[in-house]
């Protein structure tokens, strides 16, 4: 049975702190390789060339990140990095 992972994302990316949630969410939970500028389309599962994501997956993701990446910015990129590396035991 496939986790339905939408229920633990935010419903709008209003804050700093909406903007951190949703990248747990996409990188720690779901542990997808992130990229602010990636289309959710095109995530696929490691190994086996499937969606990551249904259509309607995507759409939410997408429209989540374009709302992190009006908020912050080019902040965004350095908030997924240091969440990446932290995640994985690199030097930050």
């Amino acid at each position: 049975m496939k986790k339905d992972f939408n229920n633990s994302l935010p419903a709008t990316i209003e804050t700093r702190q909406d903007a951190i949630d949703f990248l747990q969410q996409i990188i720690i939970m779901e542990k997808a390789n992130y990229h602010p500028d990636d289309d959710f389309e095109d995530y696929e599962r490691y190994g086996s060339g499937k969606p990551m994501y249904s259509p309607g997956e995507s759409a939410q993701r997408n429209r989540l990140n374009a709302q992190a990446l009006d908020l912050l910015g080019n902040e965004l990129y350095e908030m997924a990095i240091q969440m990446i590396k932290r995640h994985f035991g690199l030097p930050t």
